[in-house]
């Protein structure tokens, strides 16, 4: 059950990645089936009771014959730590049509966006603030969807997307023991407990005909006292964390409207290097939100000191975020490049702790120059961050230049020519015609 592993990346607070012990599930490859070698052993087989490797199969199976569903996933993530203290929640909303129609939407403290594909079509996303969407191939089937979803934020939907679903769920579990029968949210469940090579964790199951999923609650206290233990935490580190599934739809009717992106008025598409694609952020043109941050070195930045002598570009980030790590790299080099004529780089870490970004640090062999952290996201609610990588470039006068949201090929041009464009001296005011002198009266 690997979504119990990695979806603590998911919501802002990415509680486990911040410790160097889940570097294993952050760096996981996509559930496959690999053949094995000659004089290999295989993989020992996961043991479950009787009871449980029945519920499980009735489960799964049970996906499969499912046409289409809509569900809502819920994950709630609390860590309380000696630098840090987050409470947060993301909320996925899907609904899937086989093979592969997929609308989801997702929504966070840091995160805002719906995602919609449509057989033989293209995947969009959409970003309601930024009123902008974006276009690519969409994938061949509801499987390669779940590779997307393998690791990463939204880990919790590979089991419900792909076409093996038992072995998505059994991935990394060494045994399954059945607990007994509780109630979930007012729904009665079967209880089950995963002894995995990761962290352990327990899954209720719909006592149903269905067996749906409806809740899956990692051993997050017996980790902190792991990573303690070995000194990869604080002693006083406490994480929680829970995902239920509710509000189940089986096979609900559907039609292909629903799968298709129909762009409100005033949103506009983003081509890749576009240069105005974010010309609409509510921020643009506005005094950039004034802010001090803690930064990883222990000292402090604060905006308001380069107000009226340097260009600041802020890039908000977070090491589990796939394109933040490819967009990260690309906007420090186009800032780096202009170092010397007054441009100042802050790179905005969004709620993670010191230890996880500096292994990440010195794993990408990344020098950056400042990294602020923001451990409660206020310094993003300020910038409206909704979904990152955001970059964010703001001239010498202290106003929002321009917002990029996301990553694309062309991220590291379009910065370039936003700092160009700050720092062109500013055309002349135009000099005020002095009145003619008034006409003298003839003698």
């Amino acid at each position: 059950m690997k979504q119990a592993w990695t979806i603590p990346a998911a919501a802002m607070a990415a509680a486990l990645m911040w410790w160097p012990g889940a570097a294993v599930a952050a760096d996981a490859a996509p559930a496959v089936a690999t053949p094995v070698a000659a004089g290999e052993k295989a993989p020992a087989k996961a043991v479950a009771d009787a009871k449980s490797e029945e519920i499980i199969r009735r489960h799964c199976d049970r996906l499969l014959t499912l046409k289409s569903f809509r569900v809502e996933v819920v994950q709630k993530t609390k860590v309380t730590a000696e630098d840090a203290h987050i409470d947060a929640t993301l909320t996925v909303k899907l609904l899937l049509r086989r093979p592969q129609d997929m609308t989801m939407g997702i929504k966070s403290a840091g995160m805002n966006l719906q995602i919609m594909t449509r057989a033989g079509g293209v995947t969009t996303t959409y970003f309601p603030v930024e009123k902008k969407y974006m276009e690519r191939p969409a994938p061949a089937s509801a499987a390669e969807l779940a590779k997307d979803f393998a690791e990463g934020p939204l880990a919790m939907l590979e089991e419900l997307l792909t076409d093996k679903p038992y072995e998505s769920v059994m991935e990394d579990v060494d045994a399954v023991t059945y607990m007994g029968v509780e109630e979930v949210e007012g729904v009665k469940c079967h209880r089950l407990h995963f002894k995995q090579n990761t962290v352990d964790c327990d899954a209720w199951f719909e006592d149903s005909p269905d067996a749906l999923i409806r809740k899956i609650v990692p051993d997050m206290a017996a980790e902190a006292k792991k990573l303690a233990a070995r000194g990869g935490a604080a002693k006083e580190l406490q994480m929680e964390m829970s995902f239920t599934y509710g509000n189940w739809e089986l096979d609900p009717k559907v039609a292909d409207p629903d799968f298709v992106f129909a762009p409100p008025a005033g949103v506009a598409k983003a081509e890749p290097g576009q240069e105005d694609d974010n010309a609409v952020h509510p921020l643009t043109g506005k005094p950039a939100p004034g802010f001090k941050l803690n930064t990883l070195d222990d000292k402090t930045f604060d905006l308001a000191e380069h107000k009226g002598k340097d260009v600041v570009i802020l890039d908000f980030w977070a090491t589990w975020c796939g394109p933040c790590r490819k967009a990260l790299p690309l906007v420090a080099e186009a800032a780096a490049a202009f170092k010397d004529k007054g441009v100042v780089f802050c790179a905005v870490n969004e709620q993670e702790m010191s230890k996880e970004v500096k292994k990440f640090l010195e794993d990408e062999k990344l020098t950056l120059p400042i990294v602020g952290m923001d451990r409660e996201g206020n310094v993003g609610k300020l910038y409206q961050v909704e979904g990152i990588p955001q970059t964010v470039v703001i001239g010498r006068d202290g106003n929002v230049l321009r917002v990029h949201v996301g990553y694309d090929q062309g991220l590291k041009t379009a910065i370039v020519k936003d700092i160009e464009a700050a720092l062109a001296p500013a055309a002349p005011a135009a000099v005020p015609t002095p009145p003619a002198p008034a006409a003298k009266k003839m003698p």
